[in-house]
């Protein structure tokens, strides 16, 4: 980031270890970072020209104070842990789209006004906050990702689905998103249901 952030293994506002992404999202000044070894999304207040305010993070998601710490295996499986992925952001609705790819779910979280450790108010790939299934053969719903991003002009979802060798796209309205809801189209195998060959089915028309 710059000169003051460490990588270090205790979990401090100024710590970080392992970051696997990192979004900026300069509609609304804010810099989030996926602290992967700590289990935990820090967010940074930006300029409004995106430079860093300074090298503290300003809030966290995914554990419930910048300095705390819990082992991912010790968090349960709740609305507002994580275990490893990556980061997309929804500008214009300020939804975070954290992938959580060892409970195979994506959580999404509003950020318009963030609070430390808060819940996320939706999921992708489960139809709720306490299970980790994942579906074999795949569904229309189910994802194992850790790569995700977000097309703000057609407010699209894109995953990579590693395990099933697919890309993943769904068409995204916060107002009428929906725990558990569909993926629209499928890259990679010829259907929802099976695994990557090369073609593709959609499901927007």
């Amino acid at each position: 980031l710059q000169n003051g952030v460490t990588n270090n293994i205790s979990a401090t506002s100024i710590s970080l270890l392992n970051p696997s992404d990192v979004e900026v999202d300069s509609l609304n000044n804010k810099l989030y970072v996926y602290d992967q070894g700590n289990h935990r999304v820090l967010v940074y207040n930006l300029n409004g020209n995106d430079t860093l305010v300074d090298s503290t993070a300003d809030f966290v998601l995914g554990q419930e104070s910048l300095d705390t710490f819990v082992n991912c295996g010790d968090l349960g499986v709740t609305s507002s842990n994580f275990c490893g992925g990556g980061l997309a952001i929804d500008p214009d609705t300020q939804t975070l789209f954290v992938t959580d790819s060892e409970r195979n779910r994506i959580l999404l979280f509003d950020v318009t006004s963030i609070s430390n450790g808060e819940s996320a108010f939706g999921v992708i790939g489960q139809v709720n906050f306490t299970d980790t299934t994942l579906a074999a053969p795949p569904t229309q719903s189910s994802v194992r990702s850790t790569n995700i991003d977000y097309d703000s002009e057609n407010n699209r979802i894109f995953v990579s689905d590693y395990l099933d060798s697919r890309v993943l796209v769904m068409d995204y309205d916060k107002d009428t998103f929906v725990d558990g809801q569909n993926f629209d189209l499928v890259l990679g195998p010829n259907d929802f249901v099976t695994s990557g060959n090369c073609s593709v089915v959609d499901a927007f028309n």
